[in-house]
């Protein structure tokens, strides 16, 4: 694997311990380095958990990032995100881009050090300019600034516990959480997305595969569904755009099929590849597939804004309303629901998750808000995409 010159590897060090306000970034390239036509899995999940407990170092992921270090580790900030970005004067990128999910770097302090690592290197400084850049890969350079740090790191992490960054960022994502928390457990009818994805963060355990693809869905789904395994979230994004999420869950199951995998979609993203359902059952691959149905593109919230005239009644990005996705499987033979109260949607995943163990596809439909929008504090794509906490 390729590894670092001593002298990059003693600046970015020296770098991280003289600095009060840290953060790391983690990306897909922590999972996946390319090189050449070459993917090599370099799986560094030990040394960064090492290095953030070690220097008490908050962290937050790309989607592909998500489960190396799990979710419910106390040093991830994904719910205090804006905060992090726009207050960190050090930031230590593994295997990520700068890219629109991370607002291509400019909601950094104009002074802030960038520390980079990737396998390939023209990404090094790609859309914000790099103090340092390290090519290399992600495990064996963590490795090795590991082993530069012995012996010079302690009271580190203790007196980052105590310090006001951290404690900063604890209260942000309290306040971020209490903002959504009456959203988790609404009784609203038609069913709200968070209520839905609360209920299906409740059924499935631990270790499941989740394809989350669509609009509203994504979004909420960046801030309710937690990941806490390595390669266990695949979203639309910068691995495709929408209709990706049918079949990279069956991909998923394919490479691991000992674990459940659950694609949660929105109906538009649904309709790009529902027929993919048909696979799954033709190879015996069983998966949970959950429909969020509000009816169109973003519901009627998008055509709503769209400046049409007053009484235009053709439909332009909302569908045919309460369209039941589950009948399709049910052709197919699997195991169907239709979910229209907040109170069913439980006990429906439940059944689909107990079908999938007996060897079924399963096909939830909920019937949702159609002029429901994410919340979200402004229009940027990132923000949009529930990048903005």
């Amino acid at each position: 694997m390729p590894r670092v010159s001593t002298n990059w590897r003693s600046s970015s060090v020296g770098s991280d311990q003289r600095t009060p306000l840290p953060i790391i970034i983690m990306g897909r390239s922590a999972l996946i380095n390319r090189s050449a036509a070459r993917l090599i899995w370099s799986e560094p999940t030990e040394e960064l958990r090492q290095l953030v407990e070690t220097l008490g170092m908050p962290y937050v992921t790309s989607p592909m990032g998500r489960g190396f270090i799990p979710d419910d580790h106390p040093m991830n900030f994904a719910a205090a995100r804006s905060a992090i970005m726009t207050n960190a004067d050090v930031v230590l990128i593994a295997g990520s881009r700068l890219n629109w999910m991370f607002g291509f770097g400019r909601q950094f302090p104009a002074d802030t050090k960038i520390i980079h690592i990737d396998i390939e290197a023209e990404e090094i400084g790609a859309n914000r300019a790099a103090e340092v850049g390290i090519v290399g890969d992600a495990k064996a350079v963590l490795q090795q600034i590991l082993s530069e740090m012995e012996g010079r790191t302690a009271g580190l992490a203790e007196r980052a516990e105590e310090g006001p960054w951290l404690t900063a960022l604890r209260d942000r994502v309290e306040k971020n959480a209490e903002s959504i928390q009456a959203r988790l457990t609404s009784d609203a009818n038609p069913i709200i997305t968070h209520r839905l994805l609360h209920e299906v963060s409740q059924v499935f355990p631990r270790d499941t595969i989740y394809t989350v693809d669509g609009q509203t869905t994504l979004a909420t789904g960046r801030q309710v569904l937690q990941s806490y395994t390595p390669a266990s979230r695949l979203n639309s994004g910068s691995n495709g755009c929408m209709g990706v999420g049918v079949p990279f869950a069956v991909g998923a199951k394919l490479a691991r099929p000992e674990v459940p995998v659950v694609s949660v979609n929105g109906d538009c993203a649904f309709g790009f590849n529902a027929m993919e359902m048909e696979t799954a059952v033709r190879h015996n691959v069983p998966i949970v597939f959950v429909i969020n149905n509000n009816s169109g593109i973003v519901g009627g919230a998008l055509e709503s804004r769209m400046g049409l005239p007053e009484g235009y009644t053709e439909r332009v990005a909302t569908y045919t309303p309460d369209i039941r996705y589950d009948k399709i499987l049910e052709a197919f033979g699997g195991h169907t629901e239709n979910v229209t109260e907040p109170s069913e949607i439980r006990a429906a995943l439940e059944r689909a998750l107990q079908a999938t163990k007996e060897g079924k596809v399963a096909c939830v439909n909920v019937m949702s808000e159609h002029m429901e929008i994410a919340p979200s504090r402004d229009g940027r794509a990132g923000a949009l995409m529930g990048y903005d906490r």
